[in-house]
Parts: C-alpha cells; sequence; structure tokens
C-alpha cells in the first residue's frame, strides 16, 4: 500500500507538470499567417497566350499598310485607345500607350505636311497618301504595336517561345536572366544614391548634387553587377544547367481554345474590312 501511494505521489507532479506544459504551449502565440501571393490585375487579355494578340494584329497591319483610308487609320487608332484600357495594365503603361500613338500622329502629320522637301523624301520610300493618311497610318501601326504587347509578361512570352514553339531553353533562360538582371539593377541603382544622398555626397554641388550622386553611383553599380552575375552563374553550374536537351517549367502557357476564337475572328473581320473599303 505504501508503495502505491508513493507511486500515486511521484505520478501527481509528473501530471502536474504536463499540466503545465500543455498551459506553456497554449499560451504560445499563434504562428502569422503567410499573406497570400499578389496576382496581376485581371483585364480583357490576361486569360490569352501571349502570343495570340500578336498573330492576331499581324493582317490588321499588312491592311493599314496597304488600303491606305484614314478613316480605317483613326478606325484603328480609337480601337486601340480603348483595348489597351481595357487591359488593365499599369497606370503607367496604359498612359503611354494610349498618348504614344496620338502624338506620333500628330508628329507624322505635321512632319509630312511641313514642306515639300519632307513628301518628297517619303514617296522615294513608299507612297503613304496626304499628310493625313500618312500620319495616321503610321500612329496606327505603332498603336497595333502597343496594343499587342501591353498586357504581355516578358517571361510568359519567353515561356511560351520556350515550350509551344521549342526555341532553345538556353536563349530562353538568358532573356529570363536578363529581365531579372534589369529588375536587380534599377534597385541597386536606386538604393546607392539614397544612400549617397543620406551621406550628404555631392551637397557642395547645389542643384546639381543628383548628377554627381549618378555619376559616382556608376563604378559601385558596376562591382554590383559583376557579384551578381556570379552569383547567378555559380547557382546555373550547381543545378547542371544546360546538361539536358529539354528543360521542364514550373508554369505552362498552352495555346487554348480561346486564342484560336481570337485570332479567327480577328482574321475574318480584317477580311470583311479588306473587301468593303477595297
Amino acid at each position: 500500500m505504501q508503495e502505491v501511494a508513493a507511486a500515486d505521489d511521484v505520478d501527481e507532479p509528473a501530471e502536474a507538470s504536463g499540466a503545465g506544459a500543455a498551459d506553456s504551449c497554449t499560451g504560445l502565440p499563434e504562428p502569422a499567417s503567410v499573406p497570400p501571393r499578389p496576382q496581376p490585375r485581371r483585364g480583357l487579355f490576361t486569360s490569352l497566350n501571349p502570343l495570340t494578340l500578336f498573330a492576331s494584329v499581324l493582317p490588321v497591319m499588312v491592311m493599314v499598310f496597304a488600303l491606305r483610308n484614314h478613316h480605317l487609320n483613326l478606325g484603328v487608332l480609337l480601337a486601340s485607345s480603348v483595348l489597351v484600357i481595357a487591359a488593365r495594365a499599369s497606370l503607367r503603361r496604359t498612359m503611354a500607350s494610349v498618348i504614344t500613338p496620338w502624338a506620333v500622329t500628330a508628329l507624322m502629320i505635321w512632319i509630312l505636311s511641313s514642306g515639300s522637301h519632307h513628301q518628297e523624301t517619303a514617296a522615294r520610300l513608299y507612297d503613304l497618301g496626304d499628310a493625313v493618311t500618312g500620319g495616321t497610318g503610321i500612329g496606327a501601326l505603332v498603336a497595333l504595336v502597343l496594343v499587342s504587347g501591353v498586357s504581355t509578361d516578358p517571361e510568359a512570352l519567353i515561356r511560351t517561345l520556350t515550350t509551344t514553339f521549342h526555341m532553345p531553353y538556353r536563349l530562353g533562360a538568358a532573356g529570363i536572366a536578363s529581365i531579372a538582371f534589369i529588375t536587380r539593377f534599377q534597385d541597386d541603382f536606386v538604393l546607392l544614391r539614397t544612400a549617397r544622398a543620406l551621406r550628404g555626397v555631392g551637397d557642395r554641388w547645389g542643384p546639381l548634387a543628383p548628377v554627381v550622386r549618378w555619376i559616382g553611383s556608376i563604378l559601385p553599380l558596376m562591382i554590383l553587377a559583376i557579384q551578381h552575375a556570379e552569383r547567378v552563374a555559380l547557382s546555373m553550374d550547381s543545378r547542371a544547367f544546360g546538361a539536358h536537351r529539354r528543360r521542364t517549367e514550373m508554369t505552362d502557357e498552352p495555346w487554348r481554345a480561346r486564342d484560336w476564337g481570337v485570332v479567327v475572328l480577328t482574321w475574318a473581320l480584317v477580311a470583311f474590312t479588306w473587301n468593303t473599303l477595297r
């Protein structure tokens, strides 16, 4: 009986310590939830393949170049501006893609109508028609180029060329590395200029202080770029990059039925417009 009572006495502290440990565990703060990964803004062309718009606007470019109709060119300019807004890209990219074609149109109309010398030079290259037709045609071509790429992710475009059109993945990897390098280059440049401004570098130059900081950041920026290139090269070598003929991608950009639908619909609209205005 004494042994049983002693065992009970021994178990009680163990149970008490276990309860205390449980209380201490329940008292710990819960780990913070991981914030969701930011998703790109969904626009009119988000679900399309990156090459769909380019394949769609090619016949429109040929039609603008061949028909030389200023009414058609103005319609293309207006439609392109609407599509750029519907793409819901970043504000800076949207504003630039909307304003640039109209600014190019106004500039080319002024150049082609400013004097006979410019008109003779343009006529020797190609018969652009009158100043309005030539200016609106060039602006329409610029607008179509911007529409085809306003909402296209460069990395998604490279993946499409690699997986769908079997471009060598070494070229694709070089393109993706270049894009990442440009982003890293910009961030390092801003960091260097900010650090120099906080240390007061160039303050004695007055209004020219930003220029002095910009010039003084070139050498350390080159050093950082070389170090980054060495790290990327070491990382690629450690993963046996280029050892195999094929490489898998984490995300795929397939060519879907909706892409065929957009291309066919656009080409049919171009054929109808061509037969109407020709």
